[in-house]
C-alpha cells in the first residue's frame, strides 16, 4: 500500500505539459554545423543574407566517399519550406525535416 500510495504521489508531482520545439531559425546555425535532411548530412561551409530576405547556406555533403561537391540552402524568413538546390533540381523540405547538430564554436556565428 505505501508503494502505491508513493507511486501516486509522484505522478501528482510530474507536469504533463510538453510545450513543442521552435522551428529551427537561419540564425540558429554557424559556420561547421551539421545538418540532416533526409538521409543526407550536409556541413555548413558558409552563409549569406540576401537582399531579399532569407538566407542562403552553402552546404558541403558529407558521406563515406569525403565531401562531395557544395550545395545552397534557401531557408524561408519566416516558417515555411526550407529550398535545397541538389544536382540543379529544387526540393522543398518542411522545416521539421532539418535536423539541426550544433557543432560550430561561438567565434564562428554568422
Amino acid at each position: 500500500m505505501k508503494r502505491l500510495w508513493r507511486r501516486f504521489r509522484r505522478l501528482l508531482g510530474q507536469s504533463r505539459i510538453v510545450l513543442p520545439r521552435r522551428p529551427l531559425q537561419p540564425e540558429d546555425l554557424h559556420l561547421g554545423d551539421r545538418l540532416e535532411i533526409g538521409e543526407a548530412v550536409f556541413r555548413i561551409r558558409g552563409a549569406l543574407r540576401l537582399n531579399s530576405g532569407p538566407w542562403a547556406f552553402r552546404l558541403e555533403e558529407l558521406n563515406g566517399t569525403g565531401p562531395s561537391p557544395i550545395r545552397l540552402l534557401a531557408a524561408p524568413e519566416s516558417p515555411g519550406p526550407w529550398t535545397l538546390l541538389r544536382d540543379g533540381r529544387c526540393v522543398e523540405v518542411p522545416g521539421e525535416c532539418v535536423r539541426w547538430f550544433p557543432v560550430g564554436s561561438e567565434g564562428e556565428r554568422i
